[in-house]
């Protein structure tokens, strides 16, 4: 696989220059770190000592729940 494509952002391809963190309104260090605490049942406070805040919290489980 070429370098170039492999350093591409995630897109939607919907738009150019929009990628996916763009239409989620999350960064995915955020979005891991929220769905690492909730699929293996971690205390959520975990997400919030590595700086996901509770509102990012909520809206990453929300988005989690409605995608399921």
């Amino acid at each position: 696989m070429p370098e170039y494509v492999l350093d591409e952002a995630p897109s939607p391809d919907l738009f150019k220059g929009v990628g996916d963190e763009d239409f989620i309104s999350h960064f995915y260090e955020a979005v891991d770190k929220v769905a690492y605490v909730v699929e293996v049942g971690l205390n959520e406070g975990l997400a919030i000592d590595d700086g996901v805040t509770r509102k990012e919290l909520n809206s990453i489980k929300r988005l989690h729940e409605l995608s399921a």
